[in-house]
């Protein structure tokens, strides 16, 4: 069962409680390995183990692996057959690059020698040098690293859904790597050490990958006076959005004795 609490882990965030409760529940239900997780159905582990989302969530990534590995097997295409007389279904079942264990074989050593080689940011260099020196880091390092890191993640994961659980794998090998990353208070570890860094790739994905609709539109435009405003009847009226929570933000004509 160690195969299929690797797994877990990969895709889930669990403390140790519920990692134990839900590995019995999956042993007392039959489940002997990895591809035994395409069977389990979320009455099985929700809502007492699980709650229906992460339930939802872990029985659809791990019916998603199964059939990409079943695929290619189970197929009665033989190896002479062209290319264009496939079916279908079967040319499209893996999406290009998708690798449902990237994460692990991930090296986060090529994006540290890339920062180092970089001809298109000095800030790169900085930070690669002071993280392989064990430098302190400043806040704009740790971005930049942060920066460069998601662009190399996001290389080798086109087009895939990027959990939590495999972003985990990739801040761990990073602060075991360089300690300098690590959570620390006083030379005390906080938690796993990597949560920090986790968030901030978690976000800095997040913000790249955002829909162009959520982009905040400009709300600075000039406001007319009065006799501007009279002058520019047949133009066309700017709105103007108010800011923290006032009526009127910046009024252009303020009351006698304000």
């Amino acid at each position: 069962m160690e195969a299929v609490k690797q797994r877990i882990a990969s895709i889930l965030t669990l403390n140790d409680d519920t990692m134990e409760k839900l590995l019995a529940k999956l042993v007392e239900i039959g489940v002997a390995n990895i591809g035994d997780l395409a069977d389990v159905e979320i009455d099985d582990i929700s809502p007492e183990i699980l709650l229906p989302i992460p339930a939802r969530k872990f029985l659809h990534i791990c019916k998603a692996s199964s059939d990409q590995a079943v695929m290619p097997s189970t197929s009665s295409v033989s190896p002479t057959t062209p290319r264009s007389s496939q079916p279908l279904q079967q040319l499209q079942a893996t999406p290009s690059g998708a690798d449902p264990d990237w994460h692990r074989s991930f090296d986060i050593a090529c994006t540290v020698n890339n920062m180092l080689s970089s001809k298109e940011s000095m800030l790169s260099k900085q930070a690669a040098k002071a993280l392989t020196e064990d430098k302190p880091l400043s806040p704009v390092l740790r971005n930049e690293i942060v920066r460069c890191l998601v662009i190399d993640i996001l290389k080798e994961n086109t087009g895939a859904m990027i959990t939590r659980g495999q972003l985990n794998v990739i801040a761990e090998k990073m602060v075991t790597k360089y300690g300098k990353l690590k959570d620390e208070v006083d030379g005390c570890s906080i938690g796993s050490g990597y949560s920090s860094l986790r968030n901030q790739l978690e976000n800095r994905i997040s913000y790249l990958k955002r829909p162009a609709s959520t982009q905040r539109k400009s709300g600075l435009n000039r406001r007319l006076t009065p006799d501007e405003d009279e002058n520019n009847e047949n133009k066309p009226r700017r709105i103007i959005r108010d800011g923290y929570g006032c009526i009127d933000f910046l009024p252009v004509n303020l009351p006698e004795g304000v």
